[in-house]
């Protein structure tokens, strides 16, 4: 239900950008939609303290048998740093398809989707692609990560889809250079590189807890989650070259950095 709902946070976020931005909606400013937005802030509040009902007394019953399942799982509190550096290091095969595949669609993000439009010389055309590139992304998110139930996928398919996560990389990034498939069917793969994205980061934490020991779950699952962090990092610095380099190659100006190439 959680990963559900982080899906559908993206679709309703891009959904709000398009309504309140694009041209042939309401062609609001940034600023505006950002602070209309404000209003969902409240909104939580009225729901929280108004309508959900106030969670009931854990009786003495259930507090015990929580306390014990707390003894039964122990702590990995009392790890020296070593080994703590040890346990992350018997991760790896978990957290590098989670940074791969964060890097790759952060990367098509913050780079390729913004140099593609029909023209690429409009910026509005190209505001337009970035909109609905992201809005059929978060699409393939809402999709994958609700079907975690369903699929359980092992260590080879989360392999495998980091590394086609990364060939759409590739692809979005030749195609902005040299507009082979320059259409609105490139919404397509987008929606494909969100059922990767979703898909990697909702079963690496499904086959985590089918894998390890209960003992070591919450330290296992706090130190995987810092893998999308760093991808996404690595892909916000990737990313301002990526667009540089298509922005220079297609002749646009307005580039943060410089093409290194």
């Amino acid at each position: 239900m959680w990963s559900s709902g982080t899906g559908f946070a993206g679709v309703f976020g891009y959904a709000w950008i398009v309504l309140f931005t694009s041209d042939f909606a309401l062609d609001l400013s940034f600023t505006v939609t950002m602070l209309v937005a404000m209003l969902l802030a409240i909104l939580l509040l009225v729901t929280y303290f108004s309508i959900l009902s106030p969670p009931g007394k854990v009786s003495t019953t259930e507090e015990d048998k929580l306390l014990e399942t707390a003894r039964n799982v122990g702590s990995k509190g009392t790890l020296t740093a070593k080994q703590r550096l040890v346990f992350t290091a018997k991760l790896w095969p978990y957290m590098a398809p989670l940074a791969i595949v964060y890097f790759a669609e952060y990367s098509m993000q913050s780079g390729a989707w913004t140099a593609v439009g029909f023209p690429v010389s409009s910026e509005a055309s190209r505001k337009h692609f970035y909109y609905f590139a992201n809005w059929s992304y978060q699409t393939g998110v809402l999709i994958s990560r609700s079907s975690g139930m369903l699929l359980k996928l092992g260590l080879r398919e989360l392999w495998a889809m980091s590394i086609l996560q990364m060939a759409l990389l590739v692809l979005f990034v030749l195609d902005a250079m040299h507009h082979i498939w320059y259409t609105w069917g490139l919404l397509f793969p987008c929606v494909v590189a969100g059922l990767l994205g979703g898909s990697v980061y909702a079963n690496a934490f499904t086959l985590m807890g089918r894998e390890l020991p209960l003992a070591e779950m919450e330290l296992a699952m706090s130190t995987c989650s810092v893998a999308d962090s760093i991808g996404i990092l690595a892909a916000n610095v990737c990313g301002l070259f990526i667009q540089s380099c298509l922005y220079k190659v297609n002749h646009i100006s307005g580039a943060r950095v410089s093409c290194p190439l």
